[in-house]
């Protein structure tokens, strides 16, 4: 075998566990920037529907209905907006994590896992947030109000389903690499055990258990 041939083949072997590394560190960062983002939108955007909402008063005229009408649809479009950023940005992240594309669960470090997770938390608690906010706009908003910003918000329940049900099959996944050991941590099956707890009642809370089967 020629000397150049030889530097090759060493080369690919040196190069190809980087690259895997990169590609998992590309995944992990993924996952969590896309919870921090939906954290972010999602917490900025509720605090400001319930500054809207404890602002009104039983005497809304037609001109402050529209201005209500208007704050109360950005800020719940946001929502939905950034919900579906986070579905398209986990989604590929956590599929390549399980076929192997991204150099796979079995190559996950601790602390890995541990941005995971705590990645995941994150989302829960922000899906946790919204369904709340959707339940004060639906049993606080005056009728009128509530009618004009029920597109807006049936768009958003339409949303988490679509993060909800592959974080869910991810969490399975990953809960399964860890328990037999391929997966490199400890002391984490439950606390991911509490997240599939959590998910599924938010999956239950918007009459969408038995669509995923859980």
């Amino acid at each position: 075998m020629k000397f150049a041939n030889v530097l090759l083949f060493a080369t690919a072997a040196v190069a190809a566990p980087a690259l895997v590394e990169r590609q998992q560190t590309t995944a992990v960062s993924v996952i969590v920037d896309a919870a921090n983002g939906l954290n972010n939108t999602v917490q900025t955007s509720i605090t400001e529907i319930n500054n809207i909402i404890n602002s009104i008063t039983n005497n809304v005229d037609a001109e402050l209905t529209v201005l209500i009408q208007a704050q109360l649809t950005s800020n719940i479009r946001a929502i939905a907006t950034a919900i579906t950023t986070a579905t398209n940005s986990t989604v590929g992240a956590t599929t390549g994590l399980v076929n192997g594309t991204a150099g796979g669960l079995a190559q996950l470090t601790q602390d890995d896992v541990a941005a995971i997770i705590n990645a995941l938390k994150t989302i829960a608690l922000a899906i946790d947030a919204i369904r709340k906010l959707i339940v004060t706009i639906n049993t606080t908003l005056p009728a009128a109000i509530k009618k004009l910003v029920q597109k807006e918000v049936s768009a958003v329940n339409a949303a988490i389903p679509l993060l909800v049900a592959p974080l869910s099959a991810f969490i399975v996944d990953l809960q399964a690499s860890i328990a037999s050991g391929t997966t490199v941590t400890t002391n984490l099956v439950d606390v991911l055990k509490s997240i599939v707890d959590v998910l599924k009642t938010l999956i239950g809370s918007v009459g969408l258990g038995g669509l995923l089967g859980l």
